[in-house]
């Protein structure tokens, strides 16, 4: 494992002069005085923007775009070279989340002493922010491939699991590809290892369960009636985070639904699929289960934005924050960056990470995944949580009213 505190790195600091002997030295000189050499290549992050009049809270970037939530319902889309896009009334909001898809971008809103009961969510046109639909309610789950978005509508309406309707992405409309949907039913999508949605767990008031199968549009009983609260669908396989005083994991065989093994070990949520394991979060941190019969292979403090390899993991708990990349395979730590916080989900390979300094400069970079190559992006004055990424912009509060944007590709 490689550790790394960066204490040199410096988006300021300049290379050591080296002295040219000879030929090297005169060569140099006569490409310097052609143009060709000695050129610092300028880097999409080089020519920062700065927008001003921005509140602190309630900013998102999807694809090269920032979303600023401002007071009175208002949300103003801006191009990375600070000029605005639109302006639209969309809903009150003290933060703000952005996904694009395709040409339209999902936001969701939430207005913080109202809990779950102040999120709404909206699609507008990213070119002209147009509304195509609005609802109030939290997404878990968007399925680009099939347009779907999964929206728990009502989150304090009932006790117990939430319940969530299907939405048409670019209408808004409700779908129900199973028939007619069942008045008071429980219901709890299972993800798939893609992203999409591999099916619904329909639990109704004689404490049946179902699961009603994306592809297939079928629907077909488990046998012992789990109750889930959260369901993750393996290449053959279904797991389900169970309300059982016996288990708290259960894997099913996906074409005959009968129980393969059940385990004890307490986890909070399943993450996805990682390597050959399914990743879930626990009390320490992260762990990875093995589907084919329950065990835990590896475990590790720290949670990921996103599932990936390799897996970045973010500790936050200890008076110093780290990142750590992770071998999902192995649980092998191949690269820590002690100090470092991570910024939003690694996007095309690459993970924003910043450092406070006690100067009160933040420290920005960029982690290639791949190569593990740590780049230098810049030094800038930057509130606490206030920035937000995509894999083509970085933008950050400084705790006034000025946001600094940089491309990143």
């Amino acid at each position: 494992m490689t550790v790394i505190d960066l204490d040199t790195v410096s988006a300021a600091a300049r290379p050591a002069r080296r002295r040219w002997p000879g030929v090297v030295g005169a060569v140099a000189a006569l490409l310097l005085l052609l143009g060709g050499a000695g050129t610092p290549v300028e880097r999409p992050w080089d020519r920062p923007v700065t927008l001003d009049g921005v509140p602190l809270d309630g900013m998102a970037v999807a694809g090269d775009v920032l979303y600023v939530a401002r007071p009175g319902g208002v949300v103003t889309a801006h191009h990375a070279s600070g000029g605005q896009r639109w302006s639209a009334p969309l809903g009150e909001a003290d933060s703000l989340s952005a996904e694009a898809v395709g040409d339209l971008v999902l936001l969701q809103g939430l207005v913080a002493d109202a809990g779950l009961r102040g999120v709404f969510t909206t699609v507008v046109e990213t070119a002209t922010g147009v509304p195509r639909w609005r609802r109030d309610g939290f997404v878990r789950l968007v399925d680009r491939a099939a347009g779907l978005v999964v929206l728990w509508e009502n989150p304090t309406a009932v006790s117990g699991p939430p319940s969530y309707w299907l939405l048409d992405l670019a209408t808004g409309r409700k779908m129900w590809p199973w028939g007619a949907r069942p008045d008071g039913a429980t219901l709890t999508p299972v993800g798939g290892g893609d992203g999409n949605l591999a099916g619904l767990l329909q639990r109704d008031a004689t404490g049946r369960t179902l699961l009603l199968d994306a592809a297939t549009r079928r629907s077909r009983p488990l046998p012992d009636a789990p109750e889930a609260t959260d369901a993750y669908a393996t290449r053959d396989g279904l797991l389900l985070r169970a309300f059982d005083a016996d288990a708290d994991l259960v894997m099913y065989d996906w074409a005959t639904l009968r129980p393969r093994w059940r385990a004890t070990a307490p986890v909070s949520g399943l993450l996805g699929r990682c390597g050959p394991w399914v990743c879930v979060a626990d009390a320490d941190g992260t762990a990875a289960v093995d589907p084919a019969d329950g065990q835990i292979r590896w475990q590790h403090s720290g949670g990921p934005y996103a599932i990936g390899q390799p897996l970045v993991l973010h500790a936050y708990g200890t008076a110093v924050p780290s990142m750590t990349l992770v071998d999902a395979v192995t649980g092998r730590s191949v690269l820590e960056l002690a100090g470092w916080a991570g910024v939003g989900a690694p996007a095309a390979g690459r993970q924003v990470a910043i450092r406070w300094r006690i100067d009160g400069l933040t420290q920005i970079m960029l982690v290639e995944l791949a190569s593990r190559r740590v780049l230098p992006v810049a030094e800038a004055v930057v509130a606490p949580n206030s920035c937000a990424t995509s894999a083509r912009l970085l933008a950050c509060h400084d705790g006034t009213e000025t946001v600094t944007m940089w491309r990143l590709d």
